[in-house]
C-alpha cells in the first residue's frame, strides 16, 4: 500500500510532497512565531478585570447569598407557582450558585475552586 494515490498522476505526488514540506517548515517555525514578550495587554483587559473583581467581591457574595435564601424559600413554600415562574427561580438560583461558587467552596470545604486570572 503506497502513501500516494494508486492511479494518481505525478501532480498528486508533487502536491503531497509540497504539503509535507510546508508542514515540516511550520513545525520548525512555530516556536519563533508563537513566542511573545509581556506587553502592556489588550485594551479590554482592564474592564474585564474590574468586572471579575466585582463578581467575586464581598458585595456580590452577600447579594448572591440573599438571592440563594430567597430562591430556596420560594421553591420550598411556593406551592402554587406556575411553570414559568418556577423556571425563572431556578435560573436565578443557578446564577447565584455560579457567582458564589468559589466562596462557598472555601467556606464549606476549606479549599478554593479553580480561578481564571
Amino acid at each position: 500500500m503506497s502513501l500516494f494515490i494508486k492511479y494518481g498522476s505525478l501532480s498528486h505526488q508533487k502536491t503531497i510532497y509540497l504539503m509535507m514540506i510546508c508542514f515540516a517548515f511550520l513545525l520548525l517555525l512555530s516556536p519563533d512565531v508563537f513566542a511573545s514578550g509581556t506587553g502592556e495587554g489588550l485594551p479590554w483587559e482592564a474592564p474585564l478585570d474590574k468586572l471579575k473583581r466585582s463578581l467575586s467581591g464581598p458585595v456580590a457574595m452577600s447579594i448572591s447569598l440573599v438571592a440563594l435564601v430567597a430562591c430556596g424559600s420560594s421553591l420550598i413554600f411556593g406551592n402554587d407557582m406556575n411553570d414559568f415562574s418556577r423556571r425563572m427561580v431556578l435560573v436565578i438560583l443557578a446564577i447565584t450558585v455560579l457567582v458564589s461558587g468559589t466562596k462557598l467552596l472555601e467556606i464549606f470545604f476549606g479549599t478554593s475552586g479553580a480561578l481564571i486570572s
